[in-house]
């Protein structure tokens, strides 16, 4: 007889409790989405013990005061860690406080600004998991919500039920972050020396999973993704010359794998960068960049260049 899914916050923990799986939330500034994602690991149903690890950055905003009146409510199943001074705007990547204390043999990600809406989402990827060894991450579709401007959008729509590889996470973002969960306890490619010009942290991990074993999608949509203008991927951090850096840097940890995919990447920022340098009459810089992108795939030069030029006709 199968054990029946109990909700994580109607289950008695001790401090002891050694969880199955270890979510990871990430927060900074999220006062008005921080709470929903709280509640959205609250209503979890499983037959496994949880741990919920978060970290905030230093947060202004009062989202500290939210995940405190949590933490009282359920101390033995809230975890959190409250930095004083921002660790981010320091040059430290705040998901490794998390990940250095977690105890689970899985481990959940869901950044604070975004949710879960499937009381058995944890269940169904964990089970999905533990039944099948050669897959070393499980991801699901999302909704996506624009907060900004008040409408939902499409971008995991093109994603089915089945395995996906590397390659194609890269050409095409296919992995809804706060989807994800994966196996804690295995050994990942040391990236150490080449991690601070990784912009997107995301993508190193799934590339590395995908190393060490399969990646499988469910086809439900188990969570929300919040577009906004305050979110790390829409940073003003993230320029064209930062996100050269972020594929070198890539293209160095995974080399020859991914070699063409990430080309035509560092191939179309090149060509951005050069159209900026060229709105700035640096023509200097519009020929540089121009070639850079040129020598990495001409065929992508190309196409934008084309694409350009028809629209400035």
């Amino acid at each position: 007889m199968k054990d029946i899914p109990i909700e994580l916050s109607k289950k008695s923990l001790t401090s002891n409790t050694k969880p199955l799986v270890s979510i990871s939330c990430i927060t900074y500034n999220h006062i008005n989405f921080i709470e929903e994602a709280i509640k959205g690991f609250l209503i979890q149903k499983t037959t496994f013990d949880v741990e919920i690890l978060i970290h905030d950055d230093a947060s202004t905003d009062g989202t500290q005061e939210i995940i405190k009146k949590y933490h009282k409510l359920y101390p033995n199943l809230i975890k959190p860690i409250f930095q004083l001074e921002n660790q981010y705007s320091k040059g430290v990547k705040p998901a490794q406080f998390n990940k250095k204390r977690a105890l689970g043999k899985y481990y959940a990600i869901c950044e604070g600004d975004d949710y879960w809406t499937d009381p058995l989402k944890l269940q169904k990827q964990v089970d999905f998991l533990e039944e099948n060894e050669e897959f070393s991450m499980c991801f699901h579709k999302a909704k996506v919500i624009d907060v900004d401007r008040g409408i939902s959008e499409n971008i995991f729509n093109h994603l089915e039920e089945r395995n996906y590889t590397g390659d194609e996470i890269l050409e095409k973002w296919s992995v809804p972050t706060a989807s994800v969960v994966y196996r804690n306890d295995i050994s990942l490619k040391d990236v150490s020396k080449l991690r601070k010009n990784i912009l997107y942290g995301d993508i190193l991990l799934f590339l590395q999973l995908a190393d060490v074993g399969k990646l499988f999608c469910i086809g439900e949509e188990m969570s929300v993704y919040r577009l906004h203008t305050a979110g790390a991927t829409n940073s003003k951090n993230n320029t064209h010359l930062r996100k050269i850096k972020h594929f070198k840097a890539l293209k160095s940890i995974f080399y020859p794998k991914y070699k063409k995919t990430l080309n035509k990447f560092i191939s179309n920022y090149s060509f951005l960068v050069s159209r900026e340098a060229y709105a700035k009459k640096n023509f200097l810089n519009v020929i540089k960049y121009s070639i850079i992108s040129m020598s990495y795939s001409f065929s992508t030069f190309n196409y934008f260049f084309l694409k350009w030029i028809k629209q400035k006709a």
